[in-house]
């Protein structure tokens, strides 16, 4: 698998939405067998969202339950209410966020179902909240990757990420990082029975990138229909200005590490066969 246009092509934006449909992407690093953790076990279930991001998630040699008995104290701190502790597992605690869900639906009742013995139906949940929480561990505790990372442009190349264009580099390797962040829904039932649902583990990255240019690109293709001159300038020169920058400055922050997947297109002929209006 390689890059996807020969070099003789030629694109422009009316052709941002057919070039999303034949990129690739790349998929996530994960750790070597000998760092993953124990197998989770009491209601974290094989059933759990959590089991997907067990090889992401390194631990040290000695202390292989660690991520068991770290998820276990956050659950039950969850399931409490109030304020979080301060330090949990050893690792210090630096911010949580809780908003409400108002359209629930099956998604969070085969999550909350999958964990508990009974079978609960829609009715009897209440209400439902979506809470992320940030630990902070030393070098010596849980691991997972940071994989926004500033890297020479010769290295970068265009692919998807979630569904959107998005700066990629495989041949680079992401830092580790200690800043774990852990997403749960609460589910309060109508018989006041509380429940904390793990959904996703994930390293918080160092770096703020604030936006990828590359969506204004996939903006700017959706007003050519619209045909709102100005705004579409005002898209297309943004961009410009930011690819100059980025050829200037020869690094850019990109998404790293993990296998590519699929056709790819070296950010450097990308922005040559791209022709913008002037």
């Amino acid at each position: 698998m390689g890059n996807l246009f020969s070099n003789e092509t030629k694109y422009t934006l009316a052709d941002i939405e057919n070039l999303k449909n034949t990129l690739g992407t790349v998929g996530e690093p994960v750790f070597p067998g000998d760092r993953l953790p124990s197998t989770l076990i009491n209601v974290f279930s094989e059933k759990s969202n959590l089991h997907s991001y067990m090889d992401k998630v390194a631990v040290p040699e000695d202390d292989k339950e660690l991520l068991n008995r770290f998820l276990v104290a956050l659950q039950n701190s969850i399931k409490v209410g109030g304020d979080l502790p301060q330090e949990c597992e050893g690792a210090k605690h630096i911010s949580t966020s809780i908003n409400g869900i108002d359209d629930f639906g099956e998604e969070h009742l085969e999550a909350l179902n999958s964990m508990v013995s009974e079978t609960f139906e829609m009715g009897k949940i209440k209400n439902i909240d979506s809470q992320s929480t940030i630990y902070e561990f030393s070098e010596f505790g849980l691991r997972m990757y940071d994989r926004v990372k500033k890297v020479p442009v010769e290295n970068v190349s265009i692919g998807l990420h979630e569904g959107y264009l998005t700066l990629i580099s495989h041949t680079d390797e992401p830092y580790e990082t200690g800043k774990i962040q852990t997403n749960w829904w609460l589910f309060e039932l109508e018989e006041g029975e509380k429940y904390a649902v793990p959904v996703s583990i994930t390293g918080v990255s160092e770096v703020e990138v604030s936006e990828c240019y590359l969506t204004l690109l996939e903006e700017a293709s959706q007003v050519l229909s619209e045909n709102n001159d100005r705004l579409l300038k005002s898209k297309v020169d943004q961009y410009r200005k930011w690819q100059e920058n980025t050829i200037e400055e020869k690094e850019v922050y990109a998404i790293v590490g993990g296998s590519q997947i699929g056709d790819i297109e070296i950010m450097t002929e990308f922005f040559e066969k791209l022709e913008l209006i002037k």
